[in-house]
């Protein structure tokens, strides 16, 4: 065998396999810039929160898992005071141009008011307002005074759920067909072991039971979900404290963490179906 001109071979099929492989085009490496243009490419979308003060806290906790759970960036509108009826909701959401612009722009609503008559903002709404504060009510009875109630039947509350109903009706139509989830919730009761000391516990948890239930009609009215905070703060029976449990603050009215987290986990077990009328 001659190996000088095996060599010389070998030698020459070594050059061009350098050759192409000196020639052969780079690929791109990951940078941080591109790792960075992805992040600015998530979607964007606005939450609005309408809610008197039991809809404190939870929202950042559930804007946080739809930003896990969808990939997408979300920034929160919160439209809370303390007390907020739905009487007043609904009139603003009707008359503030800038409120109703940002409405039509979110994607995700979530909503609860209380029942209580609003002064309003009409000579006749204020009359209204001034004869209702004079008479005895269910809810003063229970909250205030924890004595038993008057009528709290589920007819007392049609107009809650008619106010209720045309929240719903007025996101709609400013989204005018978008995609929208849409969630409520009901509400929890801080005072339950107030009610056992004064012996009104069975009186007053049928009207509180007939108060949520009012939510939950109106919001099947239009396919919209409930996170069920009732059951979840007072039991399946509506006979736990919650207080007990560390889900009410020093305060004994509003949430602590834990019962914002346990809110948040709520709506977050509903799914983010757009609701569909």
């Amino acid at each position: 065998m001659n190996h000088n001109r095996l060599l010389t071979k070998m030698s020459i099929l070594a050059f061009f396999v350098l050759l192409l492989v000196m020639c052969a085009p780079l690929q791109p490496t990951p940078t941080a810039t591109s790792t960075t243009k992805a992040s600015e490419e998530l979607k964007e979308w606005d939450y609005v929160v309408f809610g008197d003060s039991t809809a404190w806290g939870f929202p950042r906790y559930y804007g946080s898992y739809m930003e896990k759970d969808l990939g997408v960036k979300v920034t929160i509108h919160e439209q809370t005071a303390g007390g907020l009826r739905v009487f007043d909701i609904l009139r603003i959401l009707r008359k503030d141009e800038s409120l109703r612009k940002l409405v039509s722009e979110a994607e995700v609503v979530t909503l609860i008011g209380n029942p209580e008559l609003s002064p309003g903002d009409t000579p006749e709404s204020l009359e209204n307002y001034l004869e209702w504060k004079e008479q005895p009510s269910w809810d003063k009875d229970c909250i205030e005074s924890y004595r038993p109630p008057g009528d709290c039947s589920p007819e007392i509350f049609e107009r809650y759920i008619r106010d209720l109903e045309a929240i719903i009706e007025e996101i709609l139509s400013l989204r005018n067909g978008s995609p929208t989830i849409i969630r409520a919730m009901d509400y929890y009761l801080p005072i339950y072991s107030e009610w056992k000391n004064h012996g009104i516990e069975k009186e007053c948890t049928c009207c509180w039971e007939n108060f949520n239930n009012a939510i939950h009609q109106a919001a099947a009215a239009y396919n919209v979900p409930v996170a069920r905070v009732y059951d979840a703060f007072n039991g399946p029976n509506h006979d736990e404290d919650p207080r007990e449990k560390g889900y009410i603050g020093p305060d004994g009215e509003h949430t602590t963490t834990a019962g914002q987290k346990v809110i948040a986990d709520l709506m977050r077990e509903l799914g983010y179906k757009p609701v569909t009328p």
